[in-house]
């Protein structure tokens, strides 16, 4: 599939890109075109996409953002889909060249947010026109789980964009757990860390395949050497009772609602247990879901003769 900004648009833009805006917008459009190939229920007969792409100042962002948002401000992106039907993308089937709809930027607000967001410009460009793009095909942010998701895809194209080698997450909605009560559960355990030392409270809780959760949390001693992580804390307790069939371990800590990953320690233990777990992590207060293979791809196995066995899966 082909995706094509307007070339009307692509030349307001470069005023705004220093570096190669040319190949700038390639990327992007290379970059839409790779979210629209298999995107259902996008029409896969389609060979060409053309997306409207305006520049605007503050003052007419908030004019557009007043008329048809009723909120007086101005913003970074307006997106106006085509085929948008009581919130969903219904796009016609029969078109060899779709026009998808209209994005409408203020750069002034994208150069303010990027200093506040302490990101490059062309940072924060991409970031907004990945979001623009999601509005165009029905993606939305009305409750929790629309931003989750529409999030999810959004920082996945950023990463794209930028050749980030990141590992696959999975869709919130394609779980067989609810992400959020299970962070919720991590939260709660991490509440009653002990950390007098570094001040950095984990919590964990480990979903097992008969739904029960066990919960543990972060444990320091004056004898450095002695602390236990929390995803440590709770499997060894879930062991303790019985229970060895992980599905999914959530993982909270340090600053409200930032990412807090498993370290390399606890990454290894919980492989022991079922390398293919779900672990579910926080990202400005939503949930990111990766698979323990992702996050640890040469585990240490144990072949019982004596000698390591890798595991590439």
């Amino acid at each position: 599939m082909i995706v094509r900004i307007t070339a009307e648009g692509k030349e307001l833009i470069k005023d705004w890109i220093s570096n190669d805006p040319d190949e700038f917008l390639k990327k992007m459009e290379h970059l839409y075109a790779s979210l629209l190939n298999g995107q259902e229920p996008f029409p896969q007969d389609c060979g060409c996409v053309d997306i409207s792409l305006s520049v605007v100042g503050p003052e007419k962002i908030r004019e557009l953002n007043l008329s048809y948002r009723d909120i007086d401000s101005p913003t970074d992106i307006l997106s106006f889909p085509l085929w948008e039907e009581n919130s969903r993308f219904i796009p016609p089937c029969d078109w060899e060249c779709l026009p998808l709809g209209d994005l409408v930027i203020c750069p002034d607000k994208i150069s303010e947010n990027a200093c506040e967001n302490n990101k490059s410009f062309t940072e924060e460009l991409v970031l907004v026109m990945s979001h623009g793009l999601l509005h165009l095909i029905g993606y939305d942010h009305y409750d929790n789980e629309s931003q989750d998701k529409m999030w999810t895809v959004q920082d996945r194209m950023v990463g794209q964009f930028f050749g980030e080698e990141v590992p696959d997450m999975k869709d919130p909605e394609d779980t067989c757990f609810d992400a959020r009560l299970l962070l919720n559960e991590a939260k709660r355990a991490g509440s009653y860390a002990y950390v007098p030392y570094s001040s950095f409270p984990v919590g964990a809780a480990i979903l097992f395949e008969d739904g029960s959760v066990v919960s543990g949390c972060n444990v320091e001693n004056g004898s450095i050497g002695l602390s236990i992580c929390a995803e440590r804390n709770a499997m060894t307790t879930a062991v303790g009772e019985g229970r060895l069939k992980p599905v999914a371990i959530a993982v909270t800590g340090g600053s409200q609602g930032k990412i807090c990953p498993p370290c390399g320690a606890c990454r290894q233990f919980l492989s022991e247990f079922n390398s293919d777990m779900s672990v579910v992590l926080e990202d400005d207060g939503k949930p990111v879901i990766y698979k323990l293979n992702d996050l640890l791809p040469l585990q240490f196995k144990f072949s019982g003769k004596g000698e390591a066995e890798d595991d590439k899966q």
